[in-house]
């Protein structure tokens, strides 16, 4: 039976996996909100021949800081979504883990997770339990070691 220690970790291992599909949109949605902004966005020049002109090629400075914003936007949805490929691959390795990941992760009740694997809803519990064992041994080292924020009171505002 999982201790409260493993219980604790892997159900936050699990909710922040649940967390990457919404974050990966958002941020792809935000990527592609800001690049729309630039689309066609020019500056004007008045280094040449006295004559006021827009030249495409001249951005102003806040508009390259805005594109590498983005690119590390991409950067980071790129990891999130390797992150949770990863994890996904270490839900559904077996049984037991897999009741793990539906039941914390997608949310379903026990009646249906025990359907879909063909128990009855305490045996579907107890795999449940072991299945927090296994995926806490198997869990990036960071989610073992550290599972509570640095504050865990949520404001870091507060004095």
């Amino acid at each position: 039976m999982a201790t409260e220690w493993v219980r604790f970790s892997v159900l936050r291992y699990v909710r922040e996996v649940a967390a990457y599909e919404k974050r990966i949109r958002d941020g792809i949605e935000r990527a592609k909100r800001i690049r729309m902004d630039m689309e066609g966005v020019g500056a004007v020049r008045y280094d040449r021949d006295g004559s006021r002109s827009t030249w495409a090629d001249h951005r102003p400075e806040s508009l390259d800081i805005l594109d590498d914003i983005a690119d590390h936007l991409d950067a980071d949805i790129q990891r999130w979504a390797r992150e949770a490929d990863e994890a996904h691959r270490l839900f559904m390795r077996y049984d037991e883990t897999a009741m793990v990941w539906e039941k914390w992760g997608e949310k379903m009740t026990w009646a249906k997770v025990a359907r879909l694997h063909g128990y009855s809803e305490s045996g579907a519990r107890r795999c449940a339990e072991r299945g927090l064992d296994i995926v806490y041994d198997m869990m990036p080292e960071e989610w073992r070691r550290a599972p509570y924020p640095a504050q865990p009171w949520g404001n870091s505002d507060r004095q």
